[in-house]
Parts: structure tokens; sequence; C-alpha cells
């Protein structure tokens, strides 16, 4: 028996007075704090107790703990204090995975959970804050993504009207929580599989070039919005270039009526000036 009734005695010796409310033998600490205590061992044989005011809750606590015990699956509260990536470090190093299971859970650890839950107390982990963890939020039509690796990757980047659409309706025929792609299978979106059943198929439907990789469509973003005018400066921003000698160097010779219109620029200002002479 672990739950203890901490008023009155388990044992009491023959002939002692008993209390008037619960007719039994009292103890030194009668009437003092919660009545009841269940007392236990954690896994290195230290002994700990948790007092309740209930015997009912006592009674849960200690039926849910026995179960869970043998299983490996019951948690000291006390250790409901330690952090996320912490208890995480622990069981990664506790688990025997294959290599290549064991990359993939750290890559998930270091790439998407611990930034969001890794500082958290294990306790103030509950199902409702995994499920409000959401990996994409759209604000004014700009998808905000989960954090990248570095700041200097935070950026925001104009999306068309046309995509934010086609994201809004894919996001209503899925929970908030979902990852937003996933396989035909439900499962994530891996570089392999984009590459072979998404890319490739969508490239011979295009009708272009086969040879034609993800990164292409960063070049035609950059053309595209060059070719329309947009100032190189904001292309070079919303491409993460460190410097606007980058952006120059690379698609510079995408702006050949650049020096035309900045002689229309001036004519125009002589013309005005001229004007008022």
């Amino acid at each position: 028996m672990t739950v203890y009734d901490r008023w009155h005695k388990s044992h009491p010796e023959p002939g002692e007075a008993r209390c008037s409310e619960h007719k039994r033998v009292p103890t030194a600490k009668h009437g003092q704090g919660v009545r009841w205590q269940v007392r236990y061992r954690n896994e290195k044989g230290e002994q700990h107790k948790r007092n309740f005011e209930k015997k009912a809750d006592a009674d849960r606590f200690d039926v849910t703990r026995r179960a869970d015990e043998p299983r490996g699956e019951w948690i000291d509260p006390k250790l409901g204090q330690t952090r996320f990536q912490v208890y995480a470090g622990t069981w990664m190093a506790s688990r025997l995975h294959k290599p290549g299971t064991a990359t993939t859970y750290a890559g998930h650890l270091k790439n998407h959970i611990n930034p969001v839950f890794g500082l958290v107390p294990l306790l103030s982990i509950r199902p409702t804050s995994v499920q409000r963890w959401k990996q994409v939020v759209v604000i004014d039509r700009r998808p905000m993504l989960a954090p990248p690796k570095t700041r200097a990757s935070i950026r925001d980047v104009p999306v068309p009207a046309v995509l934010a659409d086609a994201l809004a309706e894919h996001i209503d025929r899925h929970k908030p929580e979902d990852v937003l792609f996933r396989t035909t299978r439900g499962n994530l979106i891996r570089r392999d599989y984009f590459n072979a059943d998404i890319l490739k198929p969508a490239i011979l439907a295009a009708g272009v070039p086969a040879d034609m990789t993800f990164h292409d469509l960063r070049h035609t973003f950059a053309s595209t919005a060059l070719a329309e005018g947009v100032p190189i400066s904001e292309v070079s921003r919303w491409l993460g270039h460190e410097s606007i000698t980058t952006t120059v160097d690379l698609y510079g010779h995408l702006v050949p009526e650049a020096s035309n219109r900045a002689r229309t620029a001036l004519d125009n200002a002589f013309a005005a000036v001229s004007g008022l002479t």
C-alpha cells in the first residue's frame, strides 16, 4: 500500500484514544495540512511523496503510477520541470535507432521541434499546444514559414494573388495544424520524392528543358520581376543577396533599358529647368 492517511495511525497501540470525527487513532499531524499521501520511489530508488486533499485523487494517482511504471511510461511529476530539449537529448541517447532513423529524428528536433518547444518545461506542453503549432501563417497574402536556420534567411517575398488564393483553398481542405504539403500517402515531402514525383512530371507537362532544376525557378522569379521594371534593389533583397553587386552581376543584363530610362529622366528634368529660363 502506498496511499497513506497522514492524520491517523496505520498500526495504533491497544487502548489509544480515537478522534471523534473519524473514530480512528490520530497522529501528531492530525488536522494539519492535507490528509492523504502517496509515497513512491523514482528510477534511482529515491523516495518521494505527494499529498492530496481527497483519497480518490490519491488512489487515482497511485493506480496510474503503478500501471505506467512497468512500461516505462510514468514520469515523475518533479521531472516535469525539465526542459523539452534536455529530455529529448536523453531520450535520443537511450533509444536504439538505425543510423538513418537517428539522423532523421535529430534533424526534426533541431530544425522543427526544439525551436518551438526546446525551452518549454515538459508539464507545460499539452496536446492543445501541439495542435496550435502551425508551420505556416498567411499575413497580407505573405506566407510566413517556420523559422529558417539563420536570421539572415528571414525575409518577406511577394506572393501573387493566384498563388495566395490557391494556398488558401488548399489550407481550407486540411486542418490548420497540418503540414502545408504532404505526399499522396500523407507523409512529409522529402527532396528525392519532390524531385522525382512532383518536379520532373511538372517539367515534362510544361514542355521546358528536362534538365531544369528547382533552383531555376528562383532565376525565373528574378528575371521576370526585372523585366517588368521592378527595382533591382528590391529583387536583391528578396533573393537574400548580401550585396546588390551580386544581383547586378547575375541579372544586370536583364535590364538593358535602364540607360534609356535614365536618359529620358534626365531629358525631362532639364526640359523642365529650360522652361523656367
